[in-house]
């Protein structure tokens, strides 16, 4: 199931002293490209259009007054020139023009879509971009725009919400003041502004106005208000497989025929094994820019001033980042999405699990990453002592710098607006009894139990508020009390408070990699079970297992050459058993 468009592309020129594109090369942007329009919109609409015709006519020289001349004269005057060439536009539903250059001395004309859906053209500068390129075609299909974080980007003296959204193509005016675009490759020959492309189509967007196109193949996730209160996974936007679930719908009881208060949750990120994934590249992958990749929230509300419903773009968690949900305003009352903790401290995960709830409350937990160097600081030969027939091993003295990573999440704090940045949710760290101020610096604290004081380097990134602590091993074996406050002034003012731990044996001493290498051999001389299976022993079992047997003698002659030697008769004993076995066998 699909939808069948015809289109016709007119390539007009308005400057004779300059030498437009060829129908060849507007061809290649418009249609066979690899990285063409109409690729870029099967794509992104899930081979939803399908072009049964692709036609390209001219160029055509016509006459233009100075700009910012309005679009409709464009497209009539094209149509004009195309009809005295002799092409007949009757069985085409869309129409594109191509404006050469489209630009009088610096100033542009305006270019764009005549209107929504079948039946309309769309008018393209041939200096434009590929955003803009993709935005008008998306137009003639039947895309509104979508809305968001008020902007100028309609021309306007005073912010609007229209174009609002830095996560859809539909936004591409202004995407609220981000610039989530990419580079392609190469610009299209005859098209010098053709390099800056995507971000690719909001997910919701496309089931607002194209629904069919995910249902029909089971990427869709429907969670109603009076059902079960779950968690549900969701894969990155263009992932590519059928049943794989990219976008869940979270109905409201009251949800009205055009959708009012519906919630669309989203997941944002590229990935190279995912070819269509390729055009949200342009997201920015940290800091603090609206385009990072993430969990992506929309609300269906009205457009203002009107009583026609549209996609608003409500939200985004992204990661890392100490805020895990976000509070959407609906007309039907706020609801709550939260992504799960698991999935806050990596970028990229390659997918994540999330909840739409109506009930929220104050949280904040703390996920650790630890990471350990050990250094060998004096080592000396000694025997086991029940042992010494086998020789002499390794006794080492070690000291251990233990570096931890904490990373708040927190829950129904932050994440009240479209505008919301981690920096919302605010952060303390305590280390003991003391709060960790300023961001970096050595710590002296008392752990609890201790007879004296330890020194600990921390450090505090911004804006994720992520604790970095890490040991001097003179300190020795200690533990600590770690907590995290978190708040969002003004709205919640009492902070909620979590607490974890730093432990570390900071300076240890003990048998050597040797003695472990030893222990290994000894233990498949003594059982030497074959290779696991269900049924009797196998003459193979048995070359496996000495060959198992072989690679722990070696990595103990590696480590201590001298108990080697000595272990060396049991290996060949146990070789000759192993020969006996296959024979009998």
């Amino acid at each position: 199931m699909n939808e069948q468009r015809k289109v016709a592309v007119i390539l007009v020129r308005h400057d004779l002293s300059q030498t437009p594109p060829t129908l060849a090369e507007c061809q290649a942007l418009m249609w066979s490209g690899q990285n063409s329009v109409a690729r870029y919109w099967q794509e992104n609409a899930e081979d939803w259009f399908q072009f049964a015709a692709f036609d390209f006519f001219g160029p055509y020289d016509i006459v233009r007054p100075p700009p910012p001349e309005d679009r409709d004269v464009l497209r009539d005057r094209a149509k004009a020139a195309a009809s005295g060439a002799g092409v007949n536009l009757g069985g085409y539903d869309t129409l594109v023009v191509f404006d050469f250059p489209g630009r009088v001395g610096g100033v542009g004309y305006d270019h764009g879509a005549d209107g929504i859906g079948p039946g309309h053209a769309a008018t393209f500068g041939a200096l434009d971009n590929h955003t803009f390129f993709c935005h008008e075609f998306g137009h003639v299909l039947g895309f509104d725009h979508t809305y968001g974080i008020p902007n100028r980007g309609d021309g306007g003296t005073q912010p609007n919400p229209m174009y609002g959204d830095p996560y859809d193509i539909m936004s591409s005016a202004t995407f609220g003041d981000s610039a989530p675009t990419m580079n392609l490759p190469s610009p299209f020959a005859g098209f010098p502004g053709s390099t800056s492309a995507g971000p690719m189509l909001a997910r919701a967007q496309l089931h607002f106005t194209k629904p069919m196109a995910m249902e029909s193949i089971g990427k869709v996730r429907h969670i109603h208000e009076d059902g079960a209160n779950e968690v549900f996974s969701i894969f990155p936007a263009g992932h590519g497989g059928t049943g794989t679930t990219e976008l869940v719908i979270f109905h409201p009881s009251g949800e009205d025929a055009e959708a009012r208060g519906r919630i669309y949750v989203e997941y944002r990120q590229p990935f190279d094994l995912h070819w269509r994934t390729r055009w949200d590249n342009g997201l920015a992958a940290d800091g603090d820019n609206r385009d990072r990749r993430g969990v992506i929230v929309h609300v269906v509300k009205n457009i203002p001033d009107s009583n026609t419903a549209a996609v608003w773009y409500a939200g985004r968690i992204c990661f890392p980042t100490p805020d895990a949900d976000v509070v959407v305003d609906t007309p039907l009352g706020t609801a709550v999405v939260t992504v799960s903790d698991e999935f806050m401290h990596q970028n990229p995960p390659a997918y994540v699990r999330v909840r739409v709830t109506r009930q929220t409350r104050a949280r904040v937990s703390i996920v650790t990453k630890t990471e350990d160097v050990v250094t060998v600081t004096s080592s000396e030969k000694r025997p086991i002592p029940g042992w010494e027939w086998a020789g002499e091993f390794t006794w080492e003295r070690r000291d251990t710098v233990r570096t931890t990573r904490y990373i708040p999440v927190t829950t129904g704090l932050g994440g009240k607006s479209p505008n919301d940045i981690a920096t919302t949710v605010k952060v303390n760290w305590y280390l003991g009894n003391s709060m960790l101020v300023p961001d970096s610096g050595i710590a002296t604290e008392l752990p609890l139990g201790a007879p004296h004081s330890v020194h600990i380097h921390y450090s505090i990134d911004t804006p994720e508020r992520v604790l970095t602590l890490f040991n001097e091993p003179a300190d020795g074996t200690f533990a600590i009390r770690v907590q995290a406050s978190a708040s969002d002034p003004p709205t919640w003012y009492t902070p909620i408070t979590t607490d974890s731990s730093y432990e570390v044996d900071g300076r240890t001493e003990g048998w050597g990699r040797d003695y472990h290498d030893f222990m290994d051999f000894w233990e498949r001389i003594t059982h030497p079970i074959p290779i696991p299976h269900v049924g009797p022993p196998r003459p193979d079992d048995y070359r496996v297992w000495i060959e198992r047997l072989r690679r722990t003698f070696d990595r103990l002659r590696s480590s201590n050459p001298d108990v080697a030697t000595r272990m060396h008769p049991l290996l060949i004993d146990q070789e000759r058993i192993v020969r006996g076995i296959q024979r009998y066998r």
